[in-house]
């Protein structure tokens, strides 16, 4: 029975079953798919093509900006293509055995149909012997020819089907698209199957995005709307966003990179979303199928800040501890300290110091400051000073550590020197309690070894009490430091404490100028800061007297800082800060600082040997002022005898003349290497005082050297030129020198002379407010009289009812920037 099809047509085997071997039945299943393929393919290839357009056109980005019933027409019309080729597949039919038989055997080149042949059957003459014979000839033959049966590759055709080559255009449509697309294809993707049809949903809805950076970043919100779709925006970590949409229908939602989220409804027609930005990426926000805005945002990591020692730490003659810090961040340090640990014991608990900032969370930071740790136990013992600071943002870093010893004072007085060695058994063995309080009590037996001073016998006493009554575990370091207060008051009076409550005040007033405390509290402050500076120079004097040595100079002529003129620095302070002049308070704080500071180095500096010191040191600046004048003095000589050197050359013979000329000039030259042998001397004497000799002496001595070898050799220009450096080099190395002695010695004993247009320690004078030395411009008399006046006629207009209210609302905020 015939195999039926499956259009229902009878199928005629081209070959009996039992003539297929296993290889010609694959070559005719190959030969039925190639077939099947071919048919589909002639059928199906506008199919890819239209969907490769479309992506093409998708990643050119070309859909969404067109108006939104032309994107929405493309879109029919690709589907209605897409459908119309998928309405031709219909007419696909699956080709049968005998056609696959028939394509194997035009591709090998067979004629005559073998394939066919072999499905015949002998019926005439099958008894014939000779004709059985002839017929299985012929199957031998067949069945050869079935070895060259082979299979070309499929051809669709379709040349003949598409003669304008139309179906190679959307390949390379898309090749190009996907050069420059392939970054964001599944947004651009997304846009091209979603076109905006706000203009048949009724008025597009208003939008208004604000994306708040952290308050510590200092930097303003950026308000975005539905117009500033596309940008591209950079924020600091942490942002925050606010989005609000008014009208439009339906259901809003943001969409980032990992997340969805729903809008808040409001009354009415709004809706609201409020979310942290953590990282960067795409923010786009639809309603409905409606895209309302779209943006890239990149989010900056928050950084740690960098902090590190600017100069090593160092100890001046009291003991106390300078450290200098530098450090960076973009927002602002909030805070900076260091850490302190033990060399000998790792595992002791570290000590912490805070350290100031100098203003109210400096992106640059660079600020060193004085800290008296010589009353700490570890005082005298190897340790490690780590700096560390944390910024705005709560990021904290450390910098590299500096191993040091940490500074001890030394006492003199026996009684002090008594009184700390049992402060150190104390704190070393707190167990020997009893035994300290013996010997303390001891020591306060015999108050004439310690002057009578009645606060130094209470605080023994108190000590010795506490030891003996008071078993609680605070009964110990209050002691150690009771003990400690009381030993430098036995050794210098009541100076060490009048000292700790400026250093305390200051500070306090310092950080309330940086923040821009309110104008009460910096009264407040500036009252105990007056307090503290009186209790402290009467600390001062009384140790003068005690050492035998004037507090201010003998000579008439130097200048010396009296109580009313700190007075007056103070209540120039004040009217600065009450003017809103905050860092031109600052700054003439810290010279109010430095003088005492300067007042106190003078009695530091050791009785007869520091006045001996004193002395020289004041003669070494003396020398230099000197030197320079004649300096001056000799370039002046030069110059004017360049100059008159044509004139004499007129009147009289050339010869003379440059004898004459020649003779000046050896005698130039003598003076300048006199005044070159009188600085070597004078950089031998600041080199036995222990001061740092300045680069600029050294360069001045070479200068000299120069004039003096061009003088000899008649150069006049090349001796003034080296005249003028030298000169320059001198007035340089004259600052510094003066700089140095005065930290070195006491800027209080270190001082110029009254026409030098320095102040009493060295630095130069702020009255003129010029500001030459680069510093804050500190506002004299007449400027603070002009602010004050401009302060009361702001308050005045600020009263008057009459005024608009927007200016009275402006001047308002003037005043509220002085904390008035």
């Amino acid at each position: 029975m015939a195999a039926q099809r499956t259009d229902g047509k009878p199928e005629r085997r081209p070959v009996g079953e039992e003539e297929i071997s296993p290889d010609l039945r694959r070559r005719l299943r190959i030969a039925h798919l190639t077939l099947w393929w071919e048919r589909a393919w002639r059928l199906a290839w506008p199919l890819p093509g239209l969907l490769a357009a479309f992506v093409a056109l998708a990643l050119f980005d070309l859909l969404p900006a067109l108006p939104g019933w032309l994107h929405a027409g493309l879109l029919a019309a690709f589907a209605a293509a897409g459908l119309v080729a998928l309405w031709r597949l219909r007419r696909l039919s699956r080709p049968d055995l005998s056609e696959a038989a028939r394509r194997l055997e035009k591709d090998s080149g067979l004629s005559h149909r073998p394939l066919q042949t072999l499905a015949d059957h002998l019926d005439a003459g099958a008894d014939d012997p000779v004709s059985r014979t002839l017929w299985q000839a012929e199957r031998r033959r067949l069945r050869a020819l079935l070895r060259r049966l082979s299979l070309k590759p499929p051809a669709p055709d379709l040349a003949r089907h598409d003669p304008l080559g139309l179906r190679f255009v959307p390949p390379l449509l898309l090749a190009v698209a996907l050069s420059g697309g392939w970054h964001d294809a599944p947004e651009r993707l997304n846009r091209a199957l979603h076109p905006n049809l706000g203009a048949f949903a009724g008025p597009a809805p208003v939008l208004q995005v604000w994306l708040t950076p952290p308050a510590y970043t200092g930097k303003a919100p950026i308000l975005l709307d539905g117009q500033s779709t596309g940008q591209s925006l950079v924020l600091p970590g942490d942002s925050r966003l606010l989005a609000v949409l008014q009208g439009g229908h339906g259901k809003a939602q943001l969409f980032t990179d990992d997340a969805v989220q729903p809008f808040d409804a409001l009354d009415g027609d709004s809706q609201r979303i409020e979310t942290t930005l953590g990282k960067g990426g795409r923010l786009l926000i639809r309603q409905g199928r409606r895209r309302i805005a779209a943006w890239t945002v990149s989010v900056l990591a928050i950084e740690p800040p960098s902090i590190a020692f600017a100069s090593p730490p160092e100890a001046d003659r009291e003991g106390r501890l300078r450290l200098d810090i530098e450090g960076r961040d973009a927002y602002g340090i909030a805070k900076a300290w260091a850490v302190i640990r033990r060399l000998d014991s790792p595992q002791a608990p570290p000590l912490s110091v805070n350290l100031p900032l100098g203003g109210a969370h400096p992106a640059n930071l660079r600020q060193a400051a004085w800290h008296d740790l010589t009353g700490h136990p570890w005082a005298g013992l190897p340790v490690s000073i780590e700096p560390a600071a944390e910024n705005v943002a709560g990021r904290r870093a450390t910098g590299e550590a500096v191993k040091t010893v940490l500074p001890e004072r030394t006492f003199t007085n026996p009684v002090a020197q008594a009184i700390v060695a049992q402060r150190r058994i104390l704190a070393a063995t707190p167990e020997r309690r009893q035994e300290v309080a013996l010997a303390l009590a001891a020591i306060a037996s015999q108050p004439e070894g310690f002057g009578n001073d009645l606060t130094a016998y209470l605080a023994l006493s108190t000590a010795t009490f506490r030891l003996v009554r008071d078993h609680s575990a605070e009964a110990v370091p209050s002691v150690i430091d009771i003990l400690w207060q009381t030993a430098l008051r036995i050794e210098e009076g009541d100076r060490p404490a009048a000292q700790r409550a400026l250093d305390e005040a200051t500070r306090d007033l310092e950080q309330a100028l940086a923040e821009g405390a309110p104008q009460a509290e910096i009264e407040r402050l500036m009252g105990e800061l007056q307090s503290a500076m009186a209790r402290y120079l009467d600390a001062l004097v009384e140790q003068a007297e005690r050492q035998g040595m004037p507090l201010l100079p003998d000579d008439p002529d130097q200048p010396s800082v009296s109580a009313e003129e700190l007075k007056g620095m103070l209540d120039r302070m004040r009217d600065l800060s009450r003017t809103g002049s905050s860092e031109a308070a600052r700054q003439m704080l810290g010279e109010l600082r430095q003088m005492l500071d300067g007042l106190g180095s003078a009695l530091r500096g050791g009785g007869q040997a520091g006045r001996q010191q004193a002395e020289q040191a004041q003669h070494a600046l003396k020398e230099l002022q000197e030197m320079t004048q004649q300096q001056r003095q000799l370039l002046d000589d030069t110059f004017r005898r360049a100059q008159a050197a044509p004139d004499a050359t007129g009147r009289m013979d050339g010869g003379a003349a440059r004898r004459r000329d020649n003779e000046a000039g050896k005698a130039d030259a003598q003076r300048q290497e006199a005044l070159r042998k009188r600085l070597g001397q004078l950089l031998q004497s600041l080199g036995d005082l222990g001061a740092d000799i300045p680069d600029a002496l050294g360069q001045a001595e070479q200068a000299m050297r120069d004039s003096t070898q061009a003088l000899r050799q008649g150069e006049t220009q090349d001796a003034i030129d080296a005249q003028t450096e030298a000169l320059a080099r001198l007035q340089e190395g004259s600052r510094a020198t003066a700089q140095s002695l005065a930290g070195q010695l006491g800027s209080g004993m270190v001082r110029q002379g009254r026409g030098s247009g320095r102040d009493p320690l060295g630095r130069p004078l702020q009255g003129g407010g010029d500001g030459e030395d680069r510093t804050v411009k500190i506002p004299d008399q007449a400027m603070t009289q002009k602010a004050r006046e401009v302060l009361d006629e702001l308050r005045r207009r600020a009263g008057q009812a009459e005024r608009p209210s927007f200016e009275r609302d402006y001047l308002q905020r003037l005043l509220k920037q002085f904390g008035l």
